[in-house]
C-alpha cells in the first residue's frame, strides 16, 4: 500500500469517528440558536429589502443561506448539515496535516478536528455559526499550504483560500482565523525566507477576498438592503450589545465563563494550546514562519472568545482548526488519544442525559407541542425572552422580530415595541412567560406586566412556565404532560 493510500485510509477512519460522535444526536431537540436561524431562514428570501425579512438576527447572510439548505433537507436537515460540516472540517484538517507532517500529521489533525468539533463537552453537537464556519477556516489553511507547493497553480489555489477564508467571516463575522493564518504565513515567508512565490499566492488570496466582497456589495445594492444596514447588523450592533452585557447583570455570563474554562480543560483544548505554545517557542526564536502563523492564529482565536462576552461553550470550536494544525506539527500522540477519549466519554454522557430527560431543551419541545395542539390557523406566539426552539416546535408564527434576548435588550430596551404589539391589533394569540417579565430589570416601569394583565389571561402552567391566552379567544387545551420537562 502506498503512503498516499495509507494516509487516505487513516484520514477516512478518523472522519468516520467524528461522524459517529454526532449520529446519536440526530433526532435531539433543536437548540435555541438552531431553531432561531431556521425560523429566520424560512421566511427570508435573498432579495428582501429588509435584511432578514420580518425577523432580526446579528449574523451574516451565508449562515442564513446554509440554514435554508438545511430546511430543504427535511426534519433532520439541521443535524445533517452539522454532519457535512464536520466531514469537510476533518478532511481538510487531514489534508493540511499531511502537508505539514505526513501520515502521522494527517491522522493527528483529523482526529483532533473531528473529535473536538463533535464533542458534547464543548457543545459540538449544536449546529451554530462556529461549527459551520470552522470548515471554511480549515479549508483556507489547507489551500494556503497547498498553494505554496503548487508552483504555477499557486495563485489560483491562493484565490480559493481567500474565498474560503472570507466566506467563514460571512458565516460568523469574527471567524477570520483562516485569513490570519494565511497572512502571517505568507508575509513572514516572504520577509524571513525571501520566498518570492508567496507574493503571487497572497495576491491570489486578495483577489479571492475582493471577488467575494464585491459580490456581497452588489447583493446589498440589488436587494435594497444597503451596505450600511449590513455593516450595522454584523459589527455596529456588537458595540451596543457589549454595553448591554457589561451594564446588566453579569452573574450569568461569569458563570458561563467558568463553565467554558472548565470544559476547555476537560476536553483537552487547554493541553493542546500548551503543546502548541511549547512547540512554537523554540521555533519563534529562529523566526519560523509556520510557528509565527500558528501563534498569531491561536492568539486571535483566544482573544475573540474572551471578547465575545457571552462565553457559550461552543465558542471554543473557533480554536479547532489551529489546534489541529498545531498537533500535526507537534506530534503528542498520547494527547491526541486523550482528546479522542474525552470526546467519546462526553458523547456518552450527553447520550445518557438526552435519554433520561430529553436534554435541557425538552421543556421547549413540550410547551411547543402543547401550543401546537391547542392552536388554530392564524395563531401567533411570543415567548419571553427568546427561546426560538419553543416557537419552532409550536409551528406558530411570531410577530415579534427578536428571537434572542440580546437583540431585544439592545433594540427594544424599554419594551416599547413589545408592549405596542401586545396591545395592538396584531397581538399574538399566545404569550409564554418563560423568563420573568422583569428579567434584567427590563420591565422596571411595569408597562409590560400591566399590558399582559389587561390583554391576556393565564390558561395553563406547563413545565413550570405560565401560558397566557389573549382575551376574547377560546381554545381547547390538550391535557398537560410533565413527562419530558427537561428543566424540572
Amino acid at each position: 500500500m502506498t503512503s498516499w493510500a495509507r494516509t487516505s485510509l487513516a484520514v477516512s477512519a478518523a472522519v468516520l469517528l467524528s461522524v459517529a460522535l454526532r449520529l446519536p444526536f440526530l433526532t435531539a431537540p433543536l437548540k435555541p440558536d438552531e431553531a432561531g436561524y431556521l425560523l429566520v431562514a424560512r421566511q427570508w428570501h435573498l432579495f428582501d429589502p429588509d435584511l432578514y425579512g420580518r425577523l432580526w438576527v446579528d449574523r451574516p447572510p451565508v449562515l442564513v443561506l446554509l440554514f435554508q439548505v438545511a430546511d430543504a433537507w427535511g426534519p433532520y436537515g439541521v443535524r445533517l448539515l452539522g454532519v457535512v460540516a464536520v466531514i469537510v472540517l476533518a478532511t481538510a484538517a487531514g489534508v493540511a496535516g499531511a502537508l505539514l507532517a505526513g501520515l502521522e500529521g494527517a491522522v493527528a489533525a483529523t482526529l483532533v478536528a473531528g473529535s473536538l468539533a463533535s464533542s458534547y463537552a464543548i457543545g459540538g453537537q449544536e449546529v451554530d455559526g462556529e461549527l459551520l464556519g470552522a470548515p471554511l477556516v480549515m479549508l483556507c489553511c489547507a489551500l494556503t499550504l497547498l498553494a505554496l507547493r503548487a508552483g504555477r497553480t499557486g495563485p489560483w489555489l491562493g484565490a480559493l483560500a481567500g474565498v474560503a477564508g472570507i466566506s467563514a467571516v460571512l458565516v460568523k463575522q469574527s471567524l477570520a482565523d483562516g485569513l490570519v493564518f494565511a497572512f502571517f504565513l505568507l508575509a513572514t515567508m516572504r520577509l524571513i525566507e525571501r520566498r518570492h512565490d508567496t507574493a503571487r499566492v497572497l495576491a491570489g488570496g486578495v483577489a479571492g477576498i475582493v471577488a467575494v466582497l464585491a459580490t456581497v456589495v452588489a447583493w446589498t445594492w440589488a436587494s435594497g438592503v444597503g451596505l450600511e444596514a449590513l455593516a450595522y447588523t454584523l459589527y455596529g450592533f456588537r458595540a451596543a450589545a457589549d454595553a448591554a452585557i457589561s451594564g446588566g447583570d453579569t452573574s450569568r455570563p461569569l458563570q458561563r465563563a467558568a463553565i467554558l474554562a472548565g470544559v476547555a480543560v476537560l476536553s483537552g483544548m487547554v493541553a493542546l494550546l500548551v503543546v502548541l505554545a511549547r512547540h512554537a517557542t523554540s521555533k519563534l526564536r529562529r523566526g519560523d514562519p509556520l510557528a509565527i502563523a500558528l501563534v498569531a492564529t491561536a492568539l486571535y482565536g483566544v482573544i475573540g472568545i474572551v471578547a465575545g462576552g457571552s462565553y457559550w461553550p461552543h465558542y471554543l470550536i473557533e480554536l479547532v482548526p489551529v489546534l489541529s494544525l498545531g498537533v500535526a506539527v507537534a506530534g503528542a500522540r498520547r494527547l491526541v488519544l486523550a482528546v479522542v477519549v474525552a470526546a467519546v466519554v462526553a458523547t456518552g454522557v450527553g447520550m445518557a442525559l438526552v435519554a433520561r430527560t430529553g436534554g435541557p431543551d425538552a421543556t421547549a419541545t413540550t410547551i411547543g407541542r402543547f401550543l401546537r395542539d391547542g392552536s388554530r390557523p392564524g395563531d401567533g406566539v411570543v415567548v419571553t425572552y427568546g427561546h426560538a426552539n419553543l416557537v419552532e416546535k409550536s409551528g406558530l408564527a411570531t410577530p415579534y422580530p427578536y428571537l434572542w434576548s440580546l437583540p431585544l435588550r439592545v433594540r427594544d430596551p424599554s419594551l416599547d415595541h413589545l408592549v405596542a404589539l401586545l396591545d395592538g391589533r396584531r397581538a399574538p394569540t399566545w404569550l409564554v412567560e418563560w423568563d420573568d417579565l422583569n428579567s434584567w430589570g427590563i420591565d422596571a416601569s411595569g408597562q409590560l406586566t400591566a399590558t399582559v394583565a389587561t390583554r391576556y389571561h393565564p390558561v395553563a402552567t406547563v413545565c413550570g412556565h405560565q401560558i397566557w391566552l389573549r382575551n376574547g379567544r377560546a381554545r381547547i387545551l390538550s391535557p398537560q404532560s410533565e413527562e419530558r420537562c427537561g428543566d424540572q
